[in-house]
């Protein structure tokens, strides 16, 4: 059987990913020295006691921090983009976008509002000039997002969506500690109160 032995160390400079994900699977390749492997073809990983990332030479001690940092967290811009690997998504048109916060069959949502060409892009950005609101969301969206939570055993997710100007809503992703305190004052969602009732319930055993 075909092996292939990468450590993530190697990359960017032993390895190189060219790689799209679409209709929930992974296509493209992974090249090391004179070896190539289709993601598409490979049957099973064994993952263990990776290395630390290495970085090319003349980086400063400051530089290098940097690319570690954005390794683990996330792109900022695009300066350094080929030190490290990124996942970009497609750029979606917005009304608004809304954080959805499920605690076991409750679901709330908060509309957010940017006021700032910044918060536009990214409402973290510039959380000051960011408005709230309480919304439901649409049925479809409450389906969805209990259907998540139940399929992937989880009790609480907070949910990001961006909310089109037609009104459709667009998942971006799930985070299963995010947070939620900030939502919980200025939209008036008693999140807190759910999560210990849900807590005293048993957990809904």
């Amino acid at each position: 059987m075909p092996l292939l032995r990468v450590d993530t160390a190697w990359f960017p400079q032993r390895v190189s990913i060219d790689a799209e994900f679409r209709d929930e699977r992974w296509s493209g390749t992974l090249s090391v020295a004179e070896r190539t492997a289709r993601l598409e073809s490979l049957r099973s990983i064994w993952y263990r006691s990776p290395t630390a990332f290495t970085f090319a030479e003349g980086m400063s001690p400051t530089e290098r921090r940097w690319a570690m940092t954005e390794a683990k967290l996330g792109l900022a811009d695009l300066r350094g983009v080929e030190a490290t690997t990124h996942q970009f998504q497609r750029w979606v048109p917005k009304s608004h976008e809304a954080r959805v916060i499920v605690v076991g069959d409750s679901v709330f949502a908060a509309a957010i509002q940017s006021g700032s060409a910044e918060a536009h892009i990214d409402w973290r950005n510039d959380y000051q000039a960011l408005t709230y609101r309480r919304v439901d969301p649409p049925t479809g969206v409450v389906a969805g997002v209990r259907g998540y939570c139940r399929d992937l055993g989880l009790v609480y997710g907070a949910f990001d969506f961006v909310v089109r100007p037609d009104g459709q809503w667009v998942f971006l992703e799930c985070n299963a500690g995010g947070q939620y305190g900030w939502l919980e004052d200025a939209a008036g969602l008693p999140i807190t109160t759910a999560l210990a009732d849900f807590l005293a319930d048993g957990c809904g055993a």
